[in-house]
């Protein structure tokens, strides 16, 4: 009987000590996860900044774009004129 008593304390342990090191790579994981998800978070608000950027840059060209256009009227209509 002592010898089942013993064997069966031995599985638990063997158990225990299972269950330890699962819980151990659990954390690894959710760190590693949780690590992720940062860097996830932060390329999301990289891209959120330059796509900001992005619409400032398309804003300038478009003004700039119609300011060279007011100046190549301007330049025809006195180019026109002086005829």
């Amino acid at each position: 009987m002592s010898v089942m008593v013993t064997r069966a304390f031995i599985a638990m342990r063997q158990a225990i000590v299972a269950m330890r090191s699962i819980d151990f790579r659990f954390e690894q994981l959710y760190r590693k996860v949780d690590q992720l998800n940062n860097y996830i978070e932060e390329i999301f608000h990289d891209q959120n900044d330059f796509n900001e950027q992005q619409e400032v840059t398309w804003e300038k060209i478009k003004n700039e774009r119609s300011f060279l256009k007011d100046v190549e009227r301007e330049f025809i209509h006195c180019a026109v004129g002086d005829e």
